[in-house]
């Protein structure tokens, strides 16, 4: 019968060895790399005043902001669920930057989940434009904390102040008076008379359009064969008048638009008459801001808010014998 070992004191002296620390958390007997982190790196919730990991940016217990500090962003990971083209959200938007130079463009990136091309080309824009989308103020408010320790400052703006939820009266024609401009409603025909004086906003924007038909030829016994297929692709151009008391605005389509309230100089082409109209428009409203640079924008916009996709489908259309 062999006679079991204590092995007792060799542990003892293996602990000694490694000058195992308790406090800390790591022991390198039984692990290989430190996987928690210390007591003084937890950050208190001022909520609920339970402790936290310092890579997390809402409290783990009440969900509150977490007051974490600027300079311990890197080891931050968001991991935010950001909200369906559908669902509300906050936005995060930029404000005019003096000096690229002073943003650390690569930690905001990192945060943002965006690439870092993508970024450096949104914020190289003079404009104000949205880096990211959240479903959650909360969430909203921890990055916009975590951005400004890279010297990035943005603003939130939640989706209720775009007013989704009323899109944009089309208009079928407007006519000029004095000191005022009627818009007559596409669908109801009512008639909508703002003050010139009240135009603040206009935007030129652009609806695409896809269309694929195709022709099949059905044979006997319930087989259909491809005769052909056709695919025309063309963009829309629209344009997006605000008023300073409304902000559903209201959208001018080239189809189904009389000009005629550009007199003499209306022309054959729609197109060309909304440019006239558009630049007429620009001149009569002196307080109006003509922002007309969405075409070259959308594919930055789309980084972030994802372009809405709308399938309409026209059924069959049956051919006579032959």
């Amino acid at each position: 019968m062999i006679k079991s070992r204590n092995y007792r004191p060799l542990l003892m002296a293996e602990e000694n060895e490694n000058t195992h620390n308790p406090t800390s958390g790591f022991d390198p007997s039984i692990q290989s790399e430190k996987l928690a982190f210390d007591p003084q790196q937890m950050v208190k919730c001022q909520s609920c005043s339970r402790n936290n990991p310092p890579n997390r940016l809402a409290c783990l217990y009440c969900g509150s902001v977490l007051n974490v500090e600027p300079l311990a962003t890197e080891n931050i990971k968001p991991g935010l669920r950001k909200p369906d083209v559908w669902e509300a959200g906050y936005n995060l938007v930029t404000t005019p930057l003096s000096n690229l130079n002073s943003v650390n463009v690569a930690g905001a990136a990192k945060i943002l989940s965006l690439e870092l091309a993508v970024l450096e080309s949104i914020l190289s824009t003079p404009l104000p434009l949205p880096v990211c989308r959240y479903q959650s103020e909360n969430d909203a408010v921890a990055v916009r904390k975590l951005l400004a320790g890279h010297g990035l400052q943005t603003v939130i703006v939640g989706d209720q102040a775009f007013s989704e939820e009323k899109p944009p009266i089309r208009i079928a024609s407007l006519y000029f008076l004095d000191t005022q401009i009627a818009f007559i409603a596409f669908n109801s025909q009512e008639e909508y008379v703002i003050p010139i004086a009240d135009i603040i906003l206009m935007v030129e924007g652009v609806v695409s359009v896809s269309k694929v038909d195709q022709v099949e030829k059905r044979r006997l016994g319930g087989k259909s064969q491809s005769l052909g297929e056709v695919s025309t692709i063309y963009d829309e151009p629209i344009l997006d008048i605000y008023s300073r008391n409304d902000t559903g605005g209201f959208r001018i389509q080239t189809s189904g638009f009389d000009f005629s309230c550009l007199g003499d100089e209306k022309g054959l082409l729609a197109g060309e008459n909304l440019k006239k109209l558009t630049a007429k428009l620009a001149m009569v409203s002196a307080n109006a801001k003509l922002v007309s640079d969405y075409r070259s924008l959308r594919p930055v916009l789309g980084n972030v808010w994802e372009i809405e996709m709308r399938r309409d489908p026209k059924g069959l259309q049956h051919t006579g014998f032959g």
